[in-house]
């Protein structure tokens, strides 16, 4: 198979933008505010392709399909949701929007009420996160893909200084059990980011088969991944199979991002 050379990439990727601005209904104007550029720069970009990481960060954020830009695959449809979107505003009942209210006043001025609370959600100033109940180190494997416990909510300004998370697909699951402590705690919060699925020695969140688990993995030589704990001693190592990931008995489903603990 041939590999196409750096300027038919950087073409590609300049014709991906296009078509991702005009999915989401961004205008070229709108962009050009959003990255800090004249409309000009956009236009070149559509050319040239030579939009930077920080600038495709910048409308990631606000919806675009960074992963397709940059790639030409189209993310599975149930990761991609724009948590600022409209329809995601009135999923939520009145009980969540008074959770937002008094959860959005540590960061306002103003005393906010449900309908200014909509509008948060409208605005993107904050970014929504699913937050799926089941436990990352038991439980079925895929009951965490169905309807959110509930969603928690972060100023968008947390994410503006780290470009590599895919906002679209993050999501939050308690932690539990003592392999990975002290790291990890139970009953932690954990946030996973689910664009990034090729282990590079860090945490993330796996499962094999019905059990969910958070471990320490690192891609061995042999394509086989080691799953490590913490508490190595007492919780050995193991080794994930690539036919167990090609079979679809085994998958990672994302690096740990970000670790809460309320308790």
């Amino acid at each position: 198979m041939s590999t196409l050379s750096q300027e038919d990439t950087q073409l590609l990727v300049g014709a991906r933008l296009r078509e991702e601005l005009s999915a989401v209904g961004m205008g070229v104007t709108e962009a050009a505010q959003i990255c800090e550029v004249a409309r000009n720069t956009v236009y070149a970009w559509f050319e040239s392709g030579g939009i930077s990481a920080w600038q495709l960060s910048l409308l990631v954020g606000k919806g675009l399909d960074g992963h397709f830009i940059l790639t030409g695959e189209k993310r599975k449809a149930a990761l991609q949701v724009d948590f600022s979107s409209e329809d995601i505003a009135y999923q939520l009942d009145e009980a969540e929007f008074v959770e937002i209210r008094e959860r959005a006043q540590k960061y306002a001025s103003e005393r906010l009420t449900i309908d200014a609370a909509v509008e948060l959600v409208r605005s993107g100033a904050y970014v929504w996160v699913p937050y799926y109940d089941v436990p990352l180190a038991g439980g079925h494997g895929h009951e965490w893909l169905g309807k959110p416990a509930k969603w928690n909510f972060y100023r968008r300004e947390y994410f503006d200084g780290r470009p590599e998370l895919s906002i679209i697909d993050l999501a939050e699951f308690p932690s539990t059990g003592r392999s990975m402590s002290p790291v990890l705690q139970p009953k932690d919060t954990l946030m996973v980011d689910r664009s990034q699925t090729v282990p590079t020695g860090d945490i993330y969140a796996l499962r094999q088969d019905t059990l969910l688990m958070v471990k320490y993995l690192q891609v061995l030589p042999s394509g086989n991944i080691q799953a490590t704990s913490k508490q190595a001693d007492e919780f050995p190592p193991f080794e994930i199979t690539k036919a167990d990931l090609e079979s679809g008995h085994a998958e990672v489903i994302g690096r740990v991002v970000r670790q809460g603990r309320d308790h």
